[in-house]
């Protein structure tokens, strides 16, 4: 892809992850194993069709996005293999998804909660390694800050794990590690929300006139031919401070 589509592309798929994050980690914390056993089953079977069709559209919109980067390839290919696991189980009778809700932990619920997290560890170093590699190229302290976001995602993914296999040796401990996990991983998604702004921001374009009547028609005739290019245009520059 060359260069004048890259601009709109990319900030096109990044504006519909930014939108598709916020009900992914509503539906994924009502589900967990910490409220699953409290909710009614109609609202219950609501949040995990509503996983599978944002995880699904997420993984779609990655694998869009490959063709800036490699790695969304990977982590959209991951993210629907694991839509997939997910759809599957729901529709098996008696599987983990159904029983997790009106039985408790199960070893079933809590053998599916483990290889979710797998997933998710994996989705997210592919994913943030894609965004921090493409936006290396315009802003690197951004770029830094989805890498310390990986990091982070991983350290509290790895407790959230953890804290499965420790249900069963201490049940209380085991059940604050996952409390405080699940704590841990909506602040990081407000956080990711955050990044997923920035730079789809980034991703536009934008310009200031030095104010003389030359520099003014020059940059209409600028913009103009940007947006022959499909290029978004915007008033609001983003300023790295």
């Amino acid at each position: 892809m060359n260069q004048t589509n890259f601009y709109s592309f990319t900030a096109k798929h990044l504006w519909l992850l930014f939108f598709i994050v916020i009900p992914v980690n509503i539906f994924d914390i009502l589900t967990s194993e910490l409220f699953a056993s409290h909710l009614p089953s109609t609202i219950y079977s609501f949040c995990n069709y509503g996983i599978i069709i944002c995880n699904l559209l997420y993984g779609l919109i990655l694998l869009k996005l490959s063709k800036e980067h490699d790695f969304y390839k990977t982590a959209g290919i991951i993210s629907i293999f694991s839509t997939l696991i997910n759809l599957w189980l729901t529709f098996t009778n008696g599987g983990p998804l159904k029983s997790s809700a009106s039985d408790g932990f199960g070893f079933g619920s809590l053998a599916f909660a483990f290889i979710s997290v797998i997933c998710n560890i994996l989705i997210i170093f592919f994913e943030t390694n894609g965004h921090a590699d493409i936006l290396g190229r315009y802003d690197y302290d951004l770029s830094s800050k989805w890498d310390n976001l990986r990091k982070w995602y991983i350290y509290i993914y790895c407790g959230l794990g953890s804290s499965v296999a420790i249900i069963f040796i201490l049940p209380l401990i085991g059940l604050l590690i996952m409390l405080a996990s699940i704590i841990a991983l909506c602040v990081l998604a407000i956080v990711k929300y955050i990044y997923l702004y920035k730079k789809e921001h980034i991703m536009k374009l934008g310009m200031i006139s030095l104010g003389c009547a030359k520099n003014l028609i020059d940059t209409e005739l600028f913009l103009g031919v940007a947006k022959k290019y499909n290029l978004e245009i915007t008033n609001n520059i983003y300023k790295n401070t």
